[in-house]
């Protein structure tokens, strides 16, 4: 594995290029995470693709402009990328918003990619969700305040939520990996506040269930699946299965598998089960 730097469209993004042996597959991550979300899903995958996780604009260690935090925006980036490491008709992994930004690619360039697999994203639909306007749609994505927060206040909070079940040193590695630390321990994430809640009005704005039927490449959709915990949760669990479901129903070449007993970060619970999967997935686009 090796960290890159390439300027693309006025700006300098980071990716983390894995080698690898077969057609490239280029993985995306989720709002406010970074391309580490994929390291311990990406050494998985290396046998059968060439694999690169590409930082976004404004997370990780990418420029952060003050604008440009459409979905169109963010696909122009994405191409950009492929066209300069010249990778002919890759298949595109995202997570989480990442879902989203591979299918809205796959909408806008047909011929560009060999497929698409959506983790636990790509059905994110936030303004059709019951009682949602988009004044609490705000409050409920909004990213925390970070103001005098420490590193290890920070984590000891992270610990003791979903993701602490999981830690190890790549876990942490990822989690460091979305902010600056300050000589005092304070932290300040790379995405700021301001381009968070871009990225917050675009999902808003994003409609999938309006993309699915323009989709040509065969898409894969890796949803994670628990009980709801919470009103919150439940909000959020109910809206993916009606999404996806209906996606089933429209997409022309679909193939779902629910992540049992799963949290939203698979690439981090679930690696060798989501990397089976893509593997499996694409042997079924080749055959």
């Amino acid at each position: 594995m090796q960290d890159k730097q390439v300027a693309l469209r006025g700006l300098n993004f980071h990716y983390r290029d894995w080698g690898g042996n077969g057609p490239p597959l280029v993985l995306l991550h989720g709002l406010a995470s970074n391309c580490r979300i994929w390291d311990l899903t990406a050494p998985q995958l290396t046998s059968r693709f060439t694999v690169y996780a590409l930082d976004q604009r404004g997370h990780g260690q990418t420029e952060g402009p003050d604008r440009g935090y459409d979905f169109q925006s963010i696909c122009s980036d994405l191409q950009a990328f492929t066209e300069h490491i010249g990778l002919n008709r890759p298949l595109l992994a995202g997570h989480s918003w990442g879902g989203n930004v591979v299918l809205q690619y796959a909408v806008e360039h047909p011929d560009s990619t060999a497929g698409i697999i959506m983790v636990d994203g790509g059905t994110i639909e936030v303004a059709s969700m019951p009682g949602m306007n988009w004044d609490n749609a705000q409050l409920r994505m909004a990213p925390p305040d970070f103001t005098g927060t420490t590193w290890d206040a920070l984590l000891k909070r992270v610990k003791a939520g979903d993701l602490g079940t999981l830690w190890c040193p790549e876990v942490e590695e990822f989690f460091q990996a979305n902010f600056h630390i300050g000589p005092a321990g304070e932290v300040s994430p790379y995405l700021t506040r301001e381009n968070h809640m871009q990225c917050v009005r675009a999902l808003w704005e994003h409609k999938p269930s309006q993309l699915f039927r323009r989709v040509e490449a065969p898409v894969l959709i890796v949803p994670a699946w628990r009980e709801p915990r919470g009103d919150r949760e439940a909000l959020f669990t109910n809206s993916k299965v009606r999404m996806v479901s209906m996606a089933q129903d429209l997409l022309k070449d679909c193939q779902v598998l629910w992540m049992e007993e799963s949290i939203h970060d698979i690439p981090l619970q679930r690696p060798q089960l989501l990397a089976e999967a893509i593997i499996a997935f694409a042997n079924g686009i080749q055959g």
